[in-house]
């Protein structure tokens, strides 16, 4: 099941910032949606620990914890980008009345 994972996202965890997600084409679809991306990320929190409990290999274990490290800083930037889109809409929608 890590190993799935692990594979799973690595495309993403090539990126640095969600910014340069737009135009790539190889990154997993639960990437472009928050809620399945929050998804993915707190099921991937929950192998990862169930991993570290059956004392997986080390070097596949410091993967995983790189991985998701990665994404949820990628999921927080992602929630940043989105709230920012949102102000911006509204002081729009705010300056029209």
């Amino acid at each position: 099941i890590l190993e799935g994972r692990i594979a799973e996202t690595a495309p993403l965890c090539e990126i640095s910032t969600f910014k340069d997600a737009s135009g790539k084409e190889n990154l997993p679809p639960w990437s472009f949606q928050t809620e399945e991306f929050e998804n993915f990320h707190e099921d991937y929190k929950r192998v990862v620990e169930a991993a570290e409990r059956d004392q997986i290999c080390k070097d596949l274990m410091a993967t995983a914890l790189d991985q998701l490290a990665s994404i949820e800083h990628l999921l927080v930037e992602k929630k940043q980008i989105e709230e920012e889109e949102r102000l911006k809409a509204s002081k729009k929608k705010g300056k029209k009345k």
